[in-house]
Parts: structure tokens; sequence; C-alpha cells
């Protein structure tokens, strides 16, 4: 049987996911694997999630427990963020990630340039400004206001902005991650 172009990016993105080192599956009661919940054709985006019981130990017990991701392809490649698991469509997950003054600045017609997890705002003042955040590892900012990024072409910023970053969830389970979460 011939798989679809969802299904391959689908696959695509659970290996993504796996080599990245997050969980696409829920072990307990009844074992349950990330499947796609919705697909975007045009945006090449595809909400992955899951939902069961996880046996967490014995004096714990089971409890319910969602997973969710947002995954596509862009000019680098395939990607994934993990997303609360209550995030039940593409529009909520593309909400949940965007930062609240991104969006307040796209609701006013401001100039916003994303290129991967960051998000350069049109701002009115003469100099640039990280706006409570670093840039990840995988950006820098060079002379001349351009944003450089790994896996993509460089973007130059033709303003002064406020620089923002996407607020994903960490790929795998750990004390930590879910601490700062709030579990799963």
């Amino acid at each position: 049987m011939r798989q679809t172009t969802q299904q391959k990016l689908s696959l695509a993105i659970r290996d993504h996911i796996r080599a990245r080192g997050g969980e696409t599956s829920i072990v307990g009661r009844c074992d349950t694997e990330v499947d796609m919940r919705e697909y975007a054709p045009r945006k090449k985006l595809i909400l992955l999630a899951a939902e069961g019981w996880r046996q967490y130990s014995r004096a714990y017990g089971a409890r319910r427990a969602r997973l969710a991701y947002l995954g596509g392809r862009d000019d680098s490649g395939i990607w994934a963020v993990r997303i609360p698991g209550t995030v039940t469509s593409i529009r909520a997950a593309l909400a949940w990630l965007t930062p609240r003054a991104v969006r307040e600045a796209q609701a006013r017609g401001v100039r916003v340039i994303r290129q991967g997890d960051v998000y350069f705002v049109e701002c009115s003042r003469g100099r640039d400004e990280y706006f409570g955040t670093t840039l990840p590892s995988n950006h820098s900012w060079a002379p001349g206001r351009w944003a450089m990024h790994t896996d993509h072409s460089p973007e130059q910023i033709a303003f002064p902005c406020r620089i923002y970053r996407q607020r994903p969830y960490q790929m795998g389970r750990n004390k930590r991650a879910l601490r700062a979460n709030g579990g799963d």
C-alpha cells in the first residue's frame, strides 16, 4: 500500500522526535503511540498527539497522560517541537508557541520576522533589544542586523527590533523538565 504525503511526513517527524530524545509513546496499561490529529498541507504542518494511562510507579499508580508535538517541513528539513498535551489544533499550537508580545504586535500590524524559533519584532527605539532572552545557541546576530541560523538562510532585519524566543517544552522526560512544565 502506498503511503500518502501526510503519512510520510508524520513518520519522518516521529523519527525526528526520537532522534532528538523525545518520547513518542505513553507506556502504561495500554501503550499508545503518537499519531496524526491534524494536517495542514499548504503549511506542511502536522499535529501529532497521544493520550493514555502512564504507569508512574507502584506507589503513585497510573495517571492520565498526554503528549503532543507540532511538526513539519521547512527549508532546512523536518522539525518538531513539543507542546502541551491539551493543545488540540495546529492553530492553537502556533498560538501557544508564539510569545504573547509577538501575537500582540502582529495584531497591531507591527512588522515581525520569524527565523526558526526566534521572532524579530520592530520597535520604535533606535537600538535592538533582547527582550528577556538570549539567542539560542544555533542563532547569532551579525553586524548590519543579520540574523544567522545554522539551519536557515541568513535574514537581514531592516529595522530596530526586540527579539523573542518561542516557548517549546523539552523533548524528553526528565524531572527538571516535568517540574518546569507542570507534568505531562
